[in-house]
């Protein structure tokens, strides 16, 4: 296990969720490109808003990316966008979908990583088995975003990359 990697498992023997502090070298270059800007954006203390990621800027990667919208409080988060290469890789489509519903389909921890994500105001990366199909690995990016430039932290911007052999 490589020492970027901590103890953060799933319950579910099948599903090897794990945070890692960097991507994989196996993980496609624009997973972490993306982070880059975010961290660019987020670089004078305040957490990045929508209006400075609008489909133009998110443009190369938005067959990838998920954006997911507190709901209750952020008891949980509901999925408003998935990505056409997200559908594609997991061959499901969970828009309008909640994340606790992902988690009670697949054993996996995406709503506390979620609510972790919005409670710290730092992206989380982890790399997994797809939960769909578990001869793809994946990488997932988790980073905090305001739907509003002067409201809270109320979204979820996520990417999931297939990761190269």
């Amino acid at each position: 296990m490589p020492s970027s990697e901590t103890d953060d498992f799933s319950s579910e023997p099948e599903i090897d969720e794990r945070r890692v502090d960097v991507a994989p070298p196996t993980t496609p270059a624009a997973l972490s490109k993306l982070l880059a800007l975010w961290r660019s954006l987020a670089a004078g203390g305040e957490i990045p808003h929508r209006e400075q990621l609008d489909t133009f800027v998110l443009r190369p990667w938005l067959g990838h990316v998920m954006i997911y919208e507190a709901v209750n409080g952020g008891r949980d988060f509901r999925n408003r966008l998935e990505g056409s290469e997200v559908v594609m890789l997991t061959g499901q489509d969970w828009t309008g979908r909640c994340a606790s519903e992902v988690d009670a389909k697949f054993g996996s921890r995406m709503l506390a990583y979620m609510q972790d994500a919005v409670r710290t105001g730092e992206p989380c990366i982890h790399t997994m088995w797809m939960f769909q199909n578990d001869a793809i690995r994946v990488t997932r990016l988790m980073m905090p975003i305001k739907s509003r430039p002067d409201g809270p932290v109320d979204q979820i911007l996520a990417v999931l990359y297939p990761d190269r052999a």
